[in-house]
């Protein structure tokens, strides 16, 4: 009986646990997350203060404009408006950008948009193989 009372307080001790750093997760705000990015991108392209900060507001606004997209139930309207938002991004972007800067920043978002897809692949093909 004492055996069988150790183990249930041991699994729903680590059913605890578990469940704790599931929920360390949070939801980060268009504000923070237009934050990090504009620091990331002033270390790669070496912004100026008044280029971070023109960044920081084109990037909050797109964060702003794709999260209501995506509260869309239709996919052509949906698709539509994040598209709408990027293509306004880039646009501002280049405005914000010196030239140099702007190819650099072309570059390094495809490199980052092909890590990604390869990472999904990556998913996709180990979902396959489960199968």
């Amino acid at each position: 009986m004492k055996k069988i009372i150790l183990i249930f307080t041991l699994v729903m001790s680590l059913a605890g646990i578990t469940n704790s750093f599931a929920q360390d997760k949070k939801q980060k705000s268009p504000d923070e997350m237009a934050q990090n990015r504009s620091a990331m991108w002033k270390k790669e392209l070496a912004l100026t203060d008044d280029q971070t900060a023109q960044l920081k507001t084109a990037l909050s606004d797109r964060i702003t404009k794709v999260g209501q997209a995506k509260g869309l139930t239709d996919k052509g309207a949906k698709k539509t408006a994040v598209t709408a938002a990027k293509t306004e991004f880039d646009t501002k972007a280049k405005s914000i950008f010196t030239p140099e800067q702007y190819a650099k920043f072309t570059a390094k978002k495809e490199e980052l948009k092909k890590k990604n897809q390869a990472k999904k692949g990556a998913d996709k093909v180990v979902e396959e193989d489960l199968d």
